[in-house]
């Protein structure tokens, strides 16, 4: 009797204090659900398959996918000002994860200190586009990626996190999303 009291404490505990979204952790994973992604900063909209972000601060969405960051491959296409946050220590805020941010003519990859600091691991100049596509392998101790036929390899992974989020600091908009393990990654 006193275990069944504490089991049932224990659950509505957790749905008071946890949000009511729904974590997924089967492959593939893709843009879609809007109402299951967790809006943290920023003004997100939705609107015909694609993300609009509208604000000129950092700004933050989480999927509710919560996977182990080995073996994964990512794909998504996004326009300058749009970026991508992964083996994302907290579901709910940038430290302790890796980004890859596109701004103005170029790619910066790097990772957020537990005291938030931005550390730039790598950068790419890119050829002017109006959408960029990018392919991203991340493995136990490294990740690689491809952003429109241009390649990074063996960047350091300094964190081992389950979430993933679009991340920006000035409106832009994010046109797809692909997660699974079974996406060839180099060119």
């Amino acid at each position: 009797m006193l275990l069944t009291t504490l089991i049932l404490l224990n659950l509505g505990l957790y749905n008071l204090l946890e949000p009511p979204v729904r974590l997924v952790t089967q492959l593939p994973f893709g843009l879609n659900a809007p109402e299951q992604w967790d809006m943290i900063q920023g003004q997100w909209q939705w609107q015909d398959g694609i993300v609009l972000q509208k604000d000129n601060a950092l700004s933050l969405m989480v999927a509710p996918l919560r996977i182990a960051p080995e073996g994964l491959r990512i794909v998504t296409v996004l326009e300058s000002g749009a970026g991508l946050s992964f083996a994302m220590s907290y579901p709910h805020k940038l430290l302790e994860s890796h980004y890859l941010m596109l701004q103005k003519g170029k790619l910066e990859v790097g990772y957020i200190t537990s005291e938030d600091q931005w550390i730039i691991q790598d950068q790419l100049v890119l050829e002017s586009a109006e959408v960029y596509e990018i392919k991203l392998g991340l493995e136990s101790d490294h990740f690689s990626l491809v952003v429109n036929g241009q390649q990074l390899n063996d960047i350091p992974l300094m964190f081992q996190g389950t979430s993933l989020g679009f991340i920006s600091k000035a409106p832009t908009q994010f046109h797809g999303l692909l997660v699974d393990r079974e996406i060839y990654v180099t060119q």
